[in-house]
């Protein structure tokens, strides 16, 4: 019997087999998934396919819960253990599908096998070797590829358009681990043992060298299609993050531009604020808005009010904030610094009045301004227009006239406008982007929506704006990895298949026929020496007979 047991030795040894068809199933596969693709589900080769079809056909089909089991482990190693049941579940799911899917195809292959082939297995004639190949080592392995890698997809883990390219590579995996693994194991454990032990000599180690040389070839194409991947996102992402230097650096000359002009003037109306201003706000889509706000001393407010009035054809106040954001009239201080022209003035108009000091935030980024002569940008607030939950910044450039603080030009700014004028022309498919300033998040965008799927590369850099630092982070999903790649490393690998497939049938039926062959030669040997031992008897029973008639024709005294 198989594996040195007979069927009552198994029976009475079933914990046994099934811990040893366990053990190596997991071990086997788990050095496997060294090999794995990106994001890391389908291997160039799975050797435990052709340990579960052996385990199958040689020992028998009630050991297919330790197949399942060694599937279920090892692709629920990522499954969280500490977060509870229900979390335990909600992922457990998975690895359990394809677990069973694994164990429906070694029982299959083998039902199949031994209804088509036969056992004992003799693997020995053109014809059974073909159907082996094609239908157990082909057909059958579409069972494990198509329920695991349609499982991933239903989980979420992944892409729509990484489906095929991963149900190739585990279909390919699954049938060089049979025409390998299981080969092997048929060479050491199969009936008949005769025709089996007489191939332990060329067919192992031919099937191994080959199946080598496939998968270093496999690793070799997979790794500079990995470089070029990387190159190639690199370069993307990249583009993006110099093209967000510029802009940001067109939007600061412009108002630098414009911090000249109020300087350089002494005074400043309306109609030539938003004269300057119209052409920088069309070039510079980006902005929320572009201010003048004055230094002005309590005994100008009332005047600064009226003023303000008469401009907007309704009645104005100098206004500030609370700590909830509602807007009130401004109490006394000293010292103002009052919005007094914005442009665009239509959406905006809530600004008008509104003493930027009142706001803590504000009031850092106009000291921090005024004491060092250069720009400086808030911390993500909420705008007083603001009417949604988007952040804002507002960057503060110092107008000095004659050495004396005059007010400041601000470019008023919500970070997702901002962010959609950098991104209009570029390419996000399979990209992730987030923007942080500090420890807050001012900014993402998902081109999956699907924050489950883990970035396979990632690029980051510092973004200076102002007298602050964001952080500009760039990441590359199987979206992108999918659109990105080439067909080399799987060629390679179905290439690979059809090199061991053709030389592992070539060499079944070759070993076969010499099997056969020798079988023959023994066989006529024995025949032959049958025949030559018959034809001593007959001799010395003919030299008997004729002794015997001699004797019998002698004359008696």
């Amino acid at each position: 019997m198989p594996i040195g047991l007979t069927r009552q030795a198994l029976r009475e040894n079933y914990l046994s087999v099934f811990f040893f068809i366990l053990l190596a199933y997991y071990s086997v596969g788990y050095l496997a998934m060294l090999l794995a693709i990106p994001p890391g589900y389908a291997t160039a080769i799975w050797p435990s396919a052709g340990i579960a079809l052996a385990a199958m056909l040689l020992a028998g089909y009630r050991y297919w819960p330790a197949v399942a089991l060694a599937s279920f482990s090892i692709n629920a190693i990522e499954v969280p253990l500490d977060q509870g049941v229900a979390a335990f579940f909600a992922e457990a799911w998975a690895p359990a599908l394809i677990g069973l899917g694994a164990a429906t195809q070694a029982v299959v292959g083998a039902w199949v096998l031994k209804r088509v082939i036969g056992y004992p297995l003799n693997l020995d004639t053109a014809r059974s070797v073909l159907i082996y190949i094609v239908l157990i080592c082909g057909v059958a392995s579409v069972i494990s590829a198509s329920v695991a890698v349609s499982t991933l997809w239903l989980a979420g883990k992944l892409e729509s358009n990484n489906y095929l390219y991963n149900w190739a590579t585990w279909w390919v995996g699954d049938g060089l681990g049979i025409m390998l693994v299981a080969t092997l194991m048929f060479v050491f454990f199969a009936e008949p043992r005769g025709i089996w032990r007489s191939r332990a000599k060329i067919l192992p180690v031919a099937l191994l060298l080959a199946s080598v040389v496939v998968v270093m070839m496999y690793v070799f194409a997979s790794r500079w299609e990995s470089t070029r991947q990387q190159q190639m996102f690199e370069r993307h992402a990249e583009q993006i993050y110099l093209r967000a230097e510029i802009l940001l650096h067109s939007y600061f000359e412009g108002l630098y531009a414009a911090q000249s002009f109020l300087g350089a003037s002494e005074h400043v109306n309306r109609d030539e604020f938003y004269q300057f201003v119209g052409g920088l706000l069309d070039r510079n889509p980006g902005f929320q808005g572009v201010a003048w706000a004055v230094v002005m001393p309590h005994q100008q407010r009332e005047a600064f009010e009226r003023q303000l009035s008469l401009q907007m054809g309704e009645p104005k106040v100098v206004t500030e904030a609370d700590g909830n954001g509602t807007r009130m009239l401004a109490d006394r201080r000293d010292t103002y610094v009052v919005i007094k022209y914005i442009a665009p003035e239509v959406g905006n108009e809530a600004a008008l009045g509104y003493d930027i000091s009142s706001n803590p935030l504000a009031r850092k980024a106009l000291l921090a301004a005024s004491d060092h002569r250069q720009p400086a940008a808030t911390a993500p607030l909420t705008l007083v227009q603001e009417t949604g939950q988007q952040a804002g910044v507002v960057v503060y450039f110092p107008v000095f006239r004659a050495g004396v603080l005059s007010g400041y030009i601000s470019g008023v700014f919500r970070v997702e406008n901002l962010m959609h004028a950098l991104l209009v022309k570029q390419n996000l498919n399979g990209l992730a982007l987030t923007l942080t300033a500090g420890d807050e998040l001012i900014f993402e965008a998902d081109s999956l929506q699907n924050a489950n799927k883990a970035p396979l590369f990632v690029q980051s850099w510092p973004i200076h704006f102002a007298d602050q630092q964001w952080r500009l982070t760039i990441s590359g999903s199987q979206r992108f990895l999918a659109d990105s790649r080439s067909i080399m490393p799987w060629g390679v690998l179905a290439a690979g298949m059809l090199f061991v497939g053709l030389l592992g049938m070539s060499l079944l039926v070759l070993t076969g026929a010499k099997y056969h062959s020798d079988e023959s030669s023994v066989k006529l040997q024995a025949m032959v020496e049958r025949l030559q031992q018959t034809q001593g008897q007959l001799v010395e029973s003919e030299k008997m007979a004729a002794l015997g008639g001699l004797v019998a024709g002698l004359p008696t005294s």
